[in-house]
C-alpha cells in the first residue's frame, strides 16, 4: 500500500552552533524537497504551555552514545494528518 502525503505541517528547533541562514537555510532545504502543500492553520495541533515551578526536577536520562556530550539527545515526534 503506498501512502501520499498532500498536506504536511513540520515545526523544527535549530540547537546548537548555527547561524540564523544556516537555520534558514535548513528549513528552505526540507521545504524545497517535500513536494507537498502546508497543512492549513486550523489543521495544526494547538501550542500548550506550562509554567513549571523552581522546583521541578524533570532530568531525563537516556543512552547515549556519547555520555559527556550534553547535547547528545534528539527526540522527534512525528504527527502526520493524511
Amino acid at each position: 500500500m503506498c501512502l501520499h502525503i498532500v498536506q504536511l505541517y513540520i515545526e523544527a528547533l535549530c540547537h546548537g552552533n548555527l547561524l540564523q541562514e544556516e537555520a534558514i537555510n535548513l528549513s528552505n532545504i526540507i521545504r524545497n524537497n517535500l513536494s507537498v502543500q502546508p497543512l492549513p492553520v486550523n489543521m495544526r495541533h494547538e501550542e500548550h504551555v506550562i509554567c513549571l515551578p523552581s522546583s521541578a526536577n524533570l532530568v531525563r536520562d537516556v543512552n547515549v552514545k556519547n555520555k559527556s556530550e550534553t547535547n547528545s539527545v534528539v527526540e522527534v515526534i512525528e504527527n502526520l494528518l493524511i
